[in-house]
């Protein structure tokens, strides 16, 4: 995005400024052709004086030699009569055409006794004037096309940073993440698009305690009253004076009983193993890796060492988001909290859970006592509840455990 607002920037520049030469350089030779029309024309005023005098006192020998004495460096001037040869005078730099009434040239023709007397100066003195310099020229576009190309990269650096913000926030929440780090902008389209953003992770995250809801509601009302049930068949069954066909009735419906517990059952944990995202799962290796990674990292900027280890099936699937949510808030809570080196586990139970476990060497002790849990900490654990999970422990020195169902 960055790269074609730039090109737009500069390419709007470069034409504008081409029509604004354009434009100017007209508008400039229209008025140097006006200015020099004029200079023209009093030249061949002066001239045509200068000739009249000479022809009424009848000193008309040595004419071209008079006129080569007028004549400018790049101007000619022709003495056309009808009765004699035309007299053309022309200065070494004059380029125009001999005709210069079917040319581009600059003239002006004056009446002297007998003919007339055209003065001219050549076209290319215009060209010369307005472009006197083209390297100039070419020096100046390519310093505008520098200053223009740095102004659009930092105005598209400008525009574009909160639409990279919202396109890193929707990835996130493309992977589970619901604390989403959107910008704080002014532009009424980036405010637009981080709003439908916030909606969109609130209304999944309230979609996901609903289901958590729904699955602990679902556990105590399906399976408490069939367990009671089946209590009641099994004491009907060992009362005395039964006859077999009421026993064998009392035992197929203790059977049932227990096929519908473990339907139920089923069902419920079904619910708690749904994915949040579909598409967003990652294998344990990946997002172990991918974690172990951010926590070295950011334990070396305090000079502290990291041990993790991976343990179970490494291709059980996760939806990242949540679980990576959960380890910044720890890391948070192990870097305020404890010193010294960290050992992180992570493990795939045989029932697909994701069991995490985090020592730290040693706390950090305020007035002889370890530091209290901090809202990091405290914020972890209410992020694995709402998944359905638990978070185990107070003190990263004694260990923390994450579990998390499989999700």
């Amino acid at each position: 995005m960055r790269e074609r607002l730039t090109l737009a920037f500069l390419c709007l520049v470069l034409v504008l400024c081409t029509i604004t030469l354009l434009a100017r350089s007209y508008t400039l030779e229209r008025v140097i052709r006006q200015d020099e029309t004029e200079e023209i024309h009093h030249a061949a005023e002066g001239i045509g004086a200068a000739l009249t005098l000479r022809i009424r006192a009848g000193e008309m020998r040595h004419e071209k030699a008079f006129l080569e004495g007028l004549v400018g460096a790049d101007r000619q001037i022709r003495v056309h009569r009808s009765s004699r040869p035309d007299v053309v005078v022309a200065g070494p730099k004059f380029t125009g055409h001999d005709d210069p009434s079917r040319s581009g040239d600059i003239w002006a023709s004056v009446d002297v006794p007998g003919g007339v007397v055209t003065v001219s100066q050549s076209g290319d003195v215009l060209r010369n004037l307005v472009f006197a310099d083209p390297w100039a020229l070419v020096l100046s576009f390519v310093l505008l096309a520098g200053v223009a190309a740095l102004a659009g990269f930092l105005l598209a650096r400008y525009l574009s940073a909160p639409f990279r913000k919202l396109a890193a926030a929707a990835a996130a929440l493309g992977r589970g993440r619901f604390d989403l780090d959107l910008p704080d902008t002014k532009m009424p389209e980036a405010r637009a698009l981080a709003s439908a953003l916030r909606t969109s992770a609130g209304q999944l995250q309230e979609r996901i305690k609903r289901e958590q809801t729904f699955a602990e509601h679902a556990s105590h009302v399906l399976r408490t009253p069939l367990t009671a049930l089946r209590l009641e068949l099994d004491d009907l069954a060992l009362q005395d004076g039964l006859g077999e066909e009421a026993t064998a009735a009392v035992n197929r419906c203790v059977a049932r009983i227990e096929t519908l517990d473990n339907v139920s059952g089923e069902l419920v944990e079904l619910a708690r193993r749904g994915s949040l995202v579909a598409g967003a799962e990652t294998p344990l290796r990946d997002l172990a890796t991918a974690a172990a990674q951010r926590w070295a990292d950011e334990l070396g900027h305090h000079h502290r060492t990291l041990t993790a280890g991976v343990d179970g099936d490494l291709e059980t699937s996760y939806t990242p988001g949540p679980v990576e949510h959960i380890l910044e808030l720890l890391l948070v809570d192990v870097l305020h909290r404890s010193r010294g080196g960290v050992r992180l586990a992570f493990e795939a139970t045989g029932e697909g859970a994701l069991r995490i476990q985090v020592d730290a060497a040693d706390s950090v002790r305020s007035r002889g006592r370890a530091k209290q849990p901090g809202s990091a900490f405290v914020r972890a654990r209410a992020v694995a509840m709402a998944l359905g999970g638990r978070l185990d422990g107070e003190r990263p020195d004694e260990g923390l455990e994450v579990l998390l169902p499989r999700r």
